[in-house]
C-alpha cells in the first residue's frame, strides 16, 4: 500500500470511528496518532528543507510542530508530519529549533573547514542564553522530555550545549573553549553505551520472561 492509501485509510478510519457513540483516545508515538477530525488533509511535501534535517528532525513548520519523514513520502522530498498536539509548546520548540539550527550549522561547518568561526558561536551562544531564559536548563525534567521528542538531534543537543557536574547540567563555554569534534566523539561514546545498556536490559527481560515460561508449568504441577 502507498503512503497516500495509508494517509487516506487513517483518515477514513477516523471519519468511521465518530459514526460510534463513544470516545476514543490515542495511545502510544504521537508521529501515528489519528487525529479525530473529519479534515482529509495531503501532507505537505517539504521542497527546501533545511540540508542539515534528516528524518526524524522535529522543527516548526508553518506554526506547527511536527516532524520530517522520508518513509511517508512518494517522491524525492521528504513531508512535514504534524504532532498531534501540534500547537502545543510551539512557543518553545520555535526557540529550541532556533538554537538546534544554528548548533548543526556551526558544527559541520567547522568540522569541515577546521577552524573556528566566532560570529556564528556567538549567535548560538545568544539564541541558547534566550531559551534558558524563559524555560531553564535544556536539561531539566520539564525540557528534556519535550526535547528528546526531536529523535534525530534531541539527544545530541542535550549532550553537546550542556555539561554534568555533580546532579547538576552547567552551560558549556560555547564562545571560546568548545570542541565540536571532541563533543561530538563524547556524544558517540555515550550513545553507544546507552544502546549497550538497552540491549542488556532487554536480554535480560528476554531471559527472565523465558525463565518464568519453564517455571509456571512447574508451579502448576505443585498446586495439582
Amino acid at each position: 500500500m502507498s503512503a497516500s492509501a495509508i494517509h487516506h485509510e487513517f483518515n477514513s478510519l477516523s471519519n468511521k470511528l465518530q459514526e460510534y457513540s463513544h470516545e476514543f483516545y490515542n495511545e502510544g508515538e504521537s508521529t501515528f496518532h489519528i487525529a479525530f477530525d473529519n479534515s482529509d488533509e495531503n501532507l505537505t511535501e517539504l521542497t527546501n528543507l533545511n540540508p542539515y534535517h534528516k528524518g526524524g528532525t522535529l522543527f516548526v513548520y508553518n506554526d506547527r510542530v511536527g516532524l520530517v519523514s522520508y518513509a511517508a513520502s512518494e517522491s524525492e522530498y521528504s513531508v512535514f508530519i504534524p504532532s498531534l498536539y501540534e500547537k502545543k509548546d510551539i512557543a518553545f520548540y520555535q526557540q529550541y529549533t532556533a538554537v538546534s539550527d544554528i548548533y548543526l550549522a556551526l558544527s559541520n561547518k567547522e568540522e569541515i573547514e577546521k577552524i573556528e568561526f566566532p560570529e556564528f558561536r556567538n549567535r548560538l551562544n545568544e539564541s541558547y542564553d534566550a531559551l534558558i531564559k524563559g524555560y531553564g536548563i535544556l536539561n531539566s525534567r520539564t525540557n528534556r522530555q519535550p526535547i528528546l521528542k526531536d529523535k534525530a538531534f534531541g539527544f545530541i543537543v542535550l549532550a553537546s550545549l550542556e555539561r554534568k557536574k555533580g546532579d547538576q547540567y552547567f552551560k558549556e563555554d560555547i564562545s571560546h573553549s568548545f570542541s565540536f569534534k571532541s563533543r561530538k566523539h563524547f556524544i558517540q561514546i555515550t550513545q553507544r553505551k546507552l544502546w549497550q545498556k538497552i540491549s542488556m536490559i532487554k536480554a535480560l527481560w528476554i531471559l527472565i520472561s523465558l525463565q518464568l515460561q519453564l517455571a509456571v508449568p512447574k508451579m502448576k504441577q505443585c498446586t495439582h
